[in-house]
């Protein structure tokens, strides 16, 4: 946890600090400021409040650190049930970041509790899922199509193929999915290295039996992030239906 509150202030840890308390469960916390890990927040009773917040990591870190203080951590309540999000960006889009392991199962409970999300996982966490990735590059599964969109030009793999190359829990979510292969390690000399250095935006929608990808940089994914306005499972279908027909007049 990055955010602790004192005296009614969201406060970072600090070694020594006394009498901050957990925005969620209202327990008292403890300062972690050692070499190893990213600075955080922990419970004094050594129980963690929320299961679904990811441990702080450096990764994790790295990419609040990119959006501003008041949109990280924010509390989410329906119903009087109440979990954290990493990110709440002023336009309605929750960020979720992720490189722990997420059944189906849990990938839509999490969506459906918060409505308008998007996902970012570390993919580059697992050399499996690495070479996975590459192999596709290499075997021209993942490739771009004939006719395409210049100003915004994106990549297809067909049904047949996405299943090789991306884990099952990325492909069975309903709302955008960024993956961050760029902490992928021991990759010299495979095929490919370049693409680890981009965040690729697996679309959760089909198109003709075929899955979307875009591209970004980091610094530009952020400021799409930023920018854009959270969307909802019924918008989200739409935008596919929208997608779909626009790529059909262009064949």
């Amino acid at each position: 946890m990055k955010f602790g509150r004192l005296n009614g202030e969201r406060v970072k840890p600090e070694p020594h600090l006394k009498g901050v308390r957990c925005p969620k469960c209202d327990t008292e916390l403890v300062a972690k400021c050692g070499k190893i890990r990213a600075f955080h927040w922990a419970h004094k009773n050594k129980l963690q409040c929320d299961d679904w917040m990811e441990d702080d990591n450096e990764w994790r870190d790295s990419w609040l650190n990119e959006f501003e203080d008041d949109w990280q951590e924010s509390l989410i309540d329906r119903g009087g049930v109440s979990h954290f999000a990493d990110i709440e960006t002023d336009k309605n889009t929750i960020i979720l970041l992720h490189q722990s392991r997420l059944t189906p199962e849990i990938i839509r409970e999490r969506e459906d509790f918060y409505q308008t999300p998007v996902w970012i996982f570390n993919a580059g966490l697992h050399k499996q899922d690495v070479s996975r990735f590459l192999k596709a590059f290499e075997k021209d599964w993942i490739r771009y199509p004939k006719i395409q969109n210049i100003k915004n030009p994106f990549l297809m793999i067909s049904e047949f193929h996405v299943e090789n190359v991306f884990r099952k829990e990325w492909l069975s979510a309903r709302f955008p999915v960024f993956l961050d292969y760029s902490t992928a390690k021991d990759v010299q000399g495979k095929p490919f290295p370049e693409k680890l250095n981009e965040i690729w935006y697996l679309t959760p929608f089909k198109v003709q039996n075929f899955r979307i990808l875009y591209h970004y940089s980091k610094k530009d994914l952020v400021k799409t992030l930023k920018d854009r306005i959270g969307l909802t499972l019924e918008q989200m279908q739409e935008k596919s239906v929208q997608f779909e027909k626009k790529l059909s007049k262009q064949r």
